[in-house]
Protein backbone atom coordinates (compact mmCIF):
# COMPACT_ATOMS: atom_id res chain seq x y z
CA UNK A 1 0.00 0.00 0.00
CA UNK A 2 1.32 3.42 -0.91
CA UNK A 3 1.10 6.63 1.06
CA UNK A 4 0.57 10.13 -0.30
CA UNK A 5 4.29 10.91 0.06
CA UNK A 6 5.75 8.11 -2.04
CA UNK A 7 2.94 6.96 -4.33
CA UNK A 8 4.30 3.42 -4.11
CA UNK A 9 8.07 3.97 -4.22
CA UNK A 10 9.74 1.01 -2.44
CA UNK A 11 12.11 3.10 -0.26
CA UNK A 12 9.63 5.55 1.20
CA UNK A 13 10.78 7.01 4.54
CA UNK A 14 7.17 7.21 5.72
CA UNK A 15 5.59 3.85 4.94
CA UNK A 16 8.52 1.46 4.27
CA UNK A 17 9.18 -1.05 7.02
CA UNK A 18 12.20 -0.51 9.26
CA UNK A 19 15.23 -2.60 8.21
CA UNK A 20 15.84 -5.74 10.24
CA UNK A 21 19.21 -5.14 11.91
CA UNK A 22 21.32 -7.99 13.29
CA UNK A 23 24.65 -8.18 15.09
CA UNK A 24 27.58 -8.06 12.69
CA UNK A 25 28.88 -11.61 12.22
CA UNK A 26 32.41 -10.36 11.53
CA UNK A 27 33.08 -8.34 14.70
CA UNK A 28 30.42 -9.83 16.97
CA UNK A 29 28.73 -6.47 17.47
CA UNK A 30 31.84 -4.61 18.71
CA UNK A 31 32.07 -2.42 15.62
CA UNK A 32 35.59 -1.31 16.41
CA UNK A 33 38.75 -3.13 17.42
CA UNK A 34 40.85 -1.41 20.07
CA UNK A 35 44.56 -2.15 20.35
CA UNK A 36 47.04 -1.54 23.14
CA UNK A 37 50.60 -0.97 21.94
CA UNK A 38 53.26 -2.94 23.83
CA UNK A 39 56.29 -0.77 23.12
CA UNK A 40 58.70 -3.14 24.93
CA UNK A 41 57.95 -5.94 22.44
CA UNK A 42 56.86 -3.70 19.53
CA UNK A 43 53.46 -5.34 19.03
CA UNK A 44 49.79 -4.50 19.34
CA UNK A 45 47.37 -6.50 21.45
CA UNK A 46 43.59 -6.33 21.10
CA UNK A 47 41.83 -5.03 24.21
CA UNK A 48 38.39 -3.89 25.30
CA UNK A 49 37.23 -0.31 24.81
CA UNK A 50 37.25 0.20 28.58
CA UNK A 51 40.84 -1.00 28.90
CA UNK A 52 41.81 1.18 25.94
CA UNK A 53 40.38 4.30 27.60
CA UNK A 54 42.51 3.62 30.71
CA UNK A 55 45.78 3.43 28.78
CA UNK A 56 48.29 6.30 28.59
CA UNK A 57 48.09 8.37 25.40
CA UNK A 58 51.56 7.58 24.11
CA UNK A 59 54.81 5.77 24.79
CA UNK A 60 56.38 8.69 26.70
CA UNK A 61 53.44 8.89 29.11
CA UNK A 62 53.54 5.11 29.60
CA UNK A 63 57.27 5.22 30.46
CA UNK A 64 56.66 7.98 33.03
CA UNK A 65 53.95 5.82 34.62
CA UNK A 66 56.12 2.66 34.52
CA UNK A 67 53.66 0.91 32.20
CA UNK A 68 54.50 -1.24 29.19
CA UNK A 69 51.37 -0.42 27.17
CA UNK A 70 49.92 2.73 25.66
CA UNK A 71 47.04 3.45 23.29
CA UNK A 72 47.41 1.87 19.87
CA UNK A 73 45.11 1.86 16.87
CA UNK A 74 41.33 1.82 16.71
CA UNK A 75 40.18 -0.08 13.62
CA UNK A 76 36.60 -0.10 12.34
CA UNK A 77 35.08 -3.38 11.18
CA UNK A 78 35.04 -3.42 7.38
CA UNK A 79 31.69 -5.23 7.21
CA UNK A 80 29.58 -2.93 9.43
CA UNK A 81 31.75 0.23 9.18
CA UNK A 82 32.07 0.44 12.96
CA UNK A 83 28.34 0.26 13.67
CA UNK A 84 28.27 -3.27 15.12
CA UNK A 85 25.07 -4.14 13.24
CA UNK A 86 24.17 -4.89 9.64
CA UNK A 87 20.87 -5.11 7.80
CA UNK A 88 19.58 -8.66 7.57
CA UNK A 89 18.45 -9.50 4.07
CA UNK A 90 16.59 -12.79 4.00
CA UNK A 91 17.06 -14.79 0.85
CA UNK A 92 15.15 -18.06 0.91
CA UNK A 93 17.05 -21.16 -0.08
CA UNK A 94 14.82 -22.63 -2.75
CA UNK A 95 16.81 -25.89 -2.75
CA UNK A 96 15.13 -26.71 0.57
CA UNK A 97 11.76 -26.92 -1.18
CA UNK A 98 12.65 -29.75 -3.63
Amino acid sequence: MACSVCNGHPNCPCCSPEPNMIECPSCGGKGKYHYAYDYENDREVECTETAYQCLPENEDCARQLNQNYCKGEIVECEICNGEGVIEYEYEPDYDDYD
